[in-house]
């Protein structure tokens, strides 16, 4: 019998990591909702609770009146009410049951169909360092190459960098 020692690539275990906090959930055979991630149009994975935080009523209601044009083209009347229902829910509701309707319009939706609208990520309510970090050099004409190279002159290793880091920061 042969034993893997690495990883095997037809394994039904996925994982998902948070883009926005980090957190990783991994499950036998399932998919983001089961594991209480998202996943939006664009392809970013954040956990179910993040969206939560992004409320916008314009959103929903730009979202539900594109719902009722795409389905009122494909003649489907049903979705069209359930739309019109929602969308007359959001006008004059509270914070709470807004979030609720989003979280029922969105809980119909499969994996990678979340509107970019309510990602934290596409909507710039959250800006991974790393991108934030291109962003500076490139505003501050900042050579990454030359500063690493700079880093590892100055410093011996990684504690040595991180302390000082606490120190000034």
């Amino acid at each position: 019998m042969k034993i893997r020692l690495d990883f095997v690539t037809n394994s039904s275990s996925p994982s998902f990591v948070c883009e926005v906090c980090g957190t990783t959930e991994s499950g036998y055979d399932c998919n983001y909702s089961d594991m209480e991630m998202r996943c939006c149009v664009n392809g970013h994975t954040f956990c179910a609770n993040e969206t939560m935080k992004y409320s916008d009523v314009d959103a929903l209601l730009s979202i539900f009146n594109d719902s009722i044009k795409l389905y009122s083209e494909r003649k489907k009347q049903d979705q069209v009410d359930k739309f019109e229902k929602l969308k007359e829910s959001v006008l004059g509701a509270d914070k709470a049951t807004i979030l609720s309707l989003k979280e029922e319009y969105l809980d119909d939706l499969d994996d990678g169909e979340y509107p970019s609208i309510f990602c934290p990520l596409c909507t710039l309510d959250h800006i991974p360092n790393d991108t934030l970090i291109q962003w500076i050099a490139i505003k501050y004409e900042i050579d990454l190459l030359k500063e690493r190279h700079a880093v590892r002159t100055r410093f011996e290793n990684n504690q040595e960098l991180l302390s000082y880091i606490r120190k000034h920061g």
